[in-house]
C-alpha cells in the first residue's frame, strides 16, 4: 500500500495539471470560500478512501483538525494562486524514485 502511496503522490506532483502545495483555488461547485493545498493522498479515518488533497479554507488556514478538508482533483475550479515547486521538491521527488 506504500509503494501505491508513494507512486500516485510522484504522478500527481509531476503531473501540471495537478496543484502545488500553497495554491489558492474555488471548488466546482458553488462556494464563496477560496481552498488552499496543505497536503496530498489524505486518508478518511472512517472510510479509508483515499482523496487526492488535504486544504484548508483561506485564509482562515488551518484552525483546528476539524478545519482540514479532502477533496478530489475533479473537484477544482479556478485556480486563483499557483503554489511552491522548487529544487527541494525535486529531490523529494528523485528519491521516491529511487524508492520504487
Amino acid at each position: 500500500h506504500f509503494g501505491i502511496v508513494l507512486i500516485t503522490w510522484r504522478i500527481i506532483l509531476m503531473n501540471d495539471d495537478y496543484l502545488k502545495l500553497g495554491s489558492v483555488f474555488m471548488q466546482k461547485t458553488p462556494n464563496t470560500i477560496p481552498l488552499m493545498v496543505v497536503g496530498y493522498l489524505p486518508v478518511h479515518p472512517d472510510t479509508e478512501e483515499m482523496y487526492d488533497y488535504l486544504v484548508v479554507l483561506y485564509p482562515q488556514g488551518w484552525i483546528s483538525d476539524n478545519s482540514l478538508l479532502m477533496i478530489d482533483h475533479e473537484d477544482v475550479g479556478e485556480v486563483l494562486f499557483d503554489g511552491f515547486f522548487d529544487k527541494k521538491t525535486d529531490e523529494v521527488m528523485n528519491k521516491i524514485q529511487a524508492l520504487e
